[in-house]
């Protein structure tokens, strides 16, 4: 025998009722009612969604300020690297474009010094000496002797 009372056996289908059993159901307003209240949560959507906008764009720009101060901040402290190179909108592209900046300016550097090297000439003047006349005729000696006289 079913042990429940007529009491209890009534609520229990109003305890097995979802949310989503009601959700499904009709809204008992009217339907000029239910557009109004529609709109009202529509229009409150899109004032939250222009906050939440205007808050990003403030981000945005903080971020493109952030990043200019860090561009000024590395090339403050490496005046070798060219300005031009250092590029990048966030920070991460930053810091990549200038590992390849310093690796190009340690490249030149090094060919540079290179070129330096191989083409060094000692300091000061060389040593004076007069014509070496040894490979010259007795006759061309003697020519150059009488143009120097004059």
């Amino acid at each position: 025998m079913d042990e429940t009372t007529p009491t209890e056996s009534a609520t229990q289908p109003d305890t097995e009722r979802t949310e989503a059993d009601t959700a499904v159901e009709p809204s008992p307003m009217p339907d000029a009612a239910r557009v109004l209240d529609l709109e009202s949560q529509l229009a409150v959507l899109h004032r939250e969604m222009e906050g939440e906008r205007a808050v990003r764009t403030r981000l945005d720009r903080d971020l493109q300020d952030a990043v200019a101060s860090f561009k000024r901040a590395v090339l403050a402290a490496s005046p070798d690297l060219p300005a031009d190179m250092v590029t990048g909108s966030t920070v991460h592209e930053v810091e990549e474009s200038v590992q390849r900046a310093r690796t190009l300016v340690e490249r030149v550097r090094a060919t540079v010094e290179a070129q330096l090297q191989s083409s060094r000439v000692p300091a000061g003047a060389p040593a004076r000496a007069g014509i070496d006349v040894s490979g010259l005729s007795a006759r061309e000696k003697i020519t150059r002797g009488l143009q120097n006289r004059r």
